[in-house]
């Protein structure tokens, strides 16, 4: 992936990310803010993540073997497909956070259950099947948050609904980045006190 398309996926997903920060700042209610702040931190990872994908498939088509291979074909679809549909979720959430977020969370049903491989480029085998049994527990956190974007919808709770959603966001990021946290140029390895 070269740097313009880096650059061009940063300035659109920041662009969603701007109108989220708006939400934040202006929403009427705390349930808005909280739900805000949740697909601000979800835009977050899924901007890097499509980066990651995306480089990934540049990546693995260098490799002779695999450049022609229709798993290879078929992910990199899906990736642009869904990278897609996300930023259509984030910018409607700009206007309606709730609609935004079920539409962000569903594609991510939409990867996740038609992907059907993952790609590791520093491996013997770059593109590895990874199908809907080695997603499920996935396909069950985007249907737990869809529940909950769509009880917020419902005005159903909505502050339980936001909080709900939040704590998920949290738990997922928690969970994903907690290795690379201690690797950080903030945790220096010099303890002496000066």
């Amino acid at each position: 992936m070269n740097q313009r398309s880096h650059r061009l996926l940063i300035t659109l997903f920041g662009g969603a990310g701007v109108g989220l920060l708006i939400h934040i700042v202006t929403a009427p209610t705390l349930a808005a803010r909280l739900l805000a702040i949740a697909l601000l931190l979800l835009g977050l990872d899924q901007t890097r993540m499509a980066i990651v994908d995306l480089e990934n498939i540049a990546t693995v088509r260098q490799i002779p073997d695999c450049a022609s291979q229709p798993q290879l074909t078929r992910f990199d679809w899906m990736t642009r497909s869904t990278i897609a549909f996300e930023l259509i979720g984030f910018y409607v959430s700009s206007q309606w956070l709730a609609w935004g977020c079920i539409c962000v969370l569903l594609s991510q049903v939409w990867f996740n259950l038609l992907a059907g491989v993952q790609l590791l480029p520093t491996t013997e085998q770059p593109i590895q099947p990874f199908g809907i049994r080695d997603r499920a527990v996935i396909l069950v956190a985007d249907s737990l948050g869809i529940g909950l974007a769509s009880g917020y919808a419902a005005e159903i709770q909505p502050c339980g609904m936001a909080i709900g959603l939040l704590s998920m966001v949290c738990l997922y990021g928690m969970i994903k980045y907690w290795p690379i946290i201690p690797k950080l140029p903030i945790h220096s390895e010099n303890t002496s006190k000066t």
